[in-house]
């Protein structure tokens, strides 16, 4: 077996750390010794039911909602699996609520008000979830061919291909 006790191991690796801890001291590296351990981080965690799990659409859309559910369907999506906010619906949903834990796994965004509830002082919805992006469900902007925010028929497509329900690339912790 072990010839050291645990008292043993824990002595000697309080004496590693606190040299380490002095040098990096000494030559102005805490961030880097401070990052190393994972030190002062807060815990991070968007939960979702993966097999339960939504999207979240929030924009006006190019083309009427059936068109939605119809291309949601060609890639497995079922109408209930989708929530869509448009401009209006969108600038009275508060997106703080979808913090944390959320039945959402996907946003995908377009254009939008500016001025939304809980957006916390960003100048915009995606800023906040870009910014926080460790709280939200994955990000996806749904761009049309030059790079503008508008919800099309292909956009939406490449969107929700890039979706964690679509890819099954979970990215996020789940329960």
């Amino acid at each position: 077996m072990n010839k050291y006790s645990i008292e043993e191991i824990y002595d000697a690796i309080l004496e590693k750390i606190s040299k380490e801890l002095n040098i990096a001291h000494q030559e102005n590296k805490l961030d880097e010794f401070i990052k190393k351990y994972d030190l002062f981080q807060e815990e991070r965690y968007v939960y979702f039911d993966k097999y339960n799990s939504n999207i979240l659409i929030v924009g006006e859309l190019s083309f009427s909602k059936d068109v939605l559910y119809a291309i949601a369907k060609e890639k497995g999506i079922s109408r209930d699996q989708i929530t869509h906010l448009d401009y209006e619906e969108a600038k009275h949903f508060d997106f703080n609520s979808i913090k944390g834990y959320s039945k959402y796994s996907d946003i995908i965004v377009g254009p939008n008000a500016h001025k939304t509830i809980g957006i916390n002082g960003y100048s915009s919805l995606i800023e906040m979830i870009k910014n926080e992006q460790d709280y939200f469900p994955k990000l996806t902007e749904a761009k049309d061919s030059s790079g503008k925010l508008k919800i099309t028929k292909t956009s939406l497509k490449k969107a929700l291909d890039n979706t964690i329900i679509v890819s099954n690339n979970i990215q996020c912790y789940n329960i």
